[in-house]
């Protein structure tokens, strides 16, 4: 994955040696659409060389001669070859641009670590949530079928069977007959009893089975 190489106006303020609302306005009369109110502003490595050359034209940036870029930054992408002493069209010597890209290599290092951590620390919160959360609660009408199931592991006996009992049980012990309401409505007996809200009846009658 290849990350965009921005650079933050803290950057900037610190390459020019300006203040933050010198920066910010400078950024706006160039890329309006960077900044935002309460947002630091982040812009491109080739909006920031922009930006540093209408600093460096108003005779704000220092010169750079004497400016420390890291080693590894030595060699010039092949589009911007040039010797130490050619300048570019933009006015950016091959040492502002070292020096700028070597700013926003620090930025995207930096910015890829304090995210990594994040997304370690976001795992860590899941996985430790996912411990101590109570199982999901099996549905009512599954709870029923599962003791229905057991007791007819157990007796030899069919489902048919078994439900009859239990619709007998309920007839006798709560005086409702599930079946000729069910034939009725058209429907389940099983949907009967979740209609009357007597589902836990019938998980409590068939646990005596």
């Amino acid at each position: 994955m290849t990350e965009t190489e921005t650079m933050s106006t803290k950057d900037i303020m610190q390459l020019a040696g300006v203040s933050k609302d010198t920066v910010i306005k400078t950024i706006k009369s160039f890329f309006p659409e960077r900044v935002k109110n309460g947002v630091l502003t982040h812009i491109d490595k080739n909006e920031a060389m922009i930006v540093v050359d209408a600093l460096r034209k108003k005779g704000f940036v220092l010169p750079t001669q004497n400016a420390k870029v890291p080693a590894e930054n030595k060699k010039v992408h092949p589009q911007n070859e040039l010797s130490q002493n050619e300048t570019l069209h933009s006015g950016l010597t091959e040492k502002d641009i070292l020096l700028i890209s070597s700013i926003v290599s620090m930025t995207v290092a930096k910015t890829i670590e304090v995210l990594d951590r994040r997304m370690q620390k976001i795992e860590t919160v899941v996985e430790e949530r996912k411990a101590i959360l109570p199982p999901p609660e099996m549905p009512k009408k599954k709870q029923l079928a599962k003791i229905i199931n057991d007791y007819c592991s157990k007796s030899g006996i069919s489902y048919q069977e078994a439900y009859n009992r239990l619709y007998s049980d309920v007839y006798y012990r709560l005086g409702l007959n599930l079946k000729l309401q069910a034939s009725n409505k058209g429907c389940k007996a099983i949907d009967v009893a979740e209609q009357l809200g007597k589902i836990d009846d019938l998980i409590a009658i068939a646990s005596t089975f």
